[in-house]
């Protein structure tokens, strides 16, 4: 999703160097996968609503996270400054 996030970040101008990606996976049991995924991004430097919304856009257009089976619950916290 960064990746993603990066390439529309070089087009537009903005700087996210040095943000931070923290990734939370939680278990289901029965059967035993993937239940949950936590993703929380820190973005160090300020940006601007315009801004935060083109990366809060670029990160569902990521084609991993496009492709994990729509039974996984995926919730996606962002931190701007």
């Amino acid at each position: 999703m960064l990746t993603i996030m990066g390439i529309y970040a070089e087009r537009a101008g903005i700087d996210i160097v040095g943000t931070e990606i923290d990734t939370e996976k939680v278990m289901y049991s029965d059967p035993r996968r993937v239940g949950e995924l936590k993703i929380t991004f820190t973005f160090p430097n300020k940006i601007d609503t315009k801004s935060m919304k083109i990366m809060e856009k670029a990160a569902l257009t990521c084609p991993v996270y496009n492709s994990l089976n729509s039974e996984i619950k995926k919730e996606i916290i962002y931190n701007f400054k």
